[in-house]
């Protein structure tokens, strides 16, 4: 009778099992730490979206640079990104719905200060700028409140 054990592939089906098991619970962590994500995303697109705000009544958007731009959009990309993975996963969630909302208004407002950039600001514009900074905090911040309390 012949051997037929494969020292190799037993040795490779071992490691694979071994990485998948050491792996699994590390891929779950996400899903357990998902309102703490959130809250993070919430934290800084509400700053970033004052610190917009801040700069633009203060220097006006002829001030504004593309480099700037890049710089209020890398959070909005981010939190789309996260939204786009979670969204997989929780697709009921009152949260993501509610986190999609604030990220979509953060994206309007970056979108909105890119059109004004080079040109004088006025009023209006300014009135605006004030309006939709505040729609954002105003909306990451009840939604912070939502997660503390535990909602889902």
């Amino acid at each position: 009778m012949r051997n037929t054990f494969q020292p190799k592939r037993v040795g490779i089906v071992a490691i694979a099992a071994l990485c998948a098991l050491i792996l699994a619970p590390a891929a779950g962590c996400y899903w357990f730490r998902y309102r703490e994500i959130a809250a993070t995303h919430l934290e800084i697109i509400e700053r970033m979206a004052l610190d917009a705000r801040e700069g633009y009544l203060t220097l006006g958007a002829s001030t504004l640079t593309p480099s700037d731009l890049k710089r209020l959009a890398y959070p909005h990309e981010r939190a789309v990104r996260f939204l786009e993975v979670v969204a997989g996963r929780r697709p009921d969630s009152r949260v993501l719905g509610d986190l999609t909302i604030v990220v979509e208004h953060y994206g309007q407002l970056v979108a909105y200060l890119d059109t004004l950039r080079g040109q004088p600001p006025d009023p209006a514009t300014r009135e605006r700028v004030v309006f939709m900074t505040d729609d954002v905090v105003r909306a990451s911040r009840v939604l912070a409140a939502t997660l503390a309390s535990g909602a889902k």
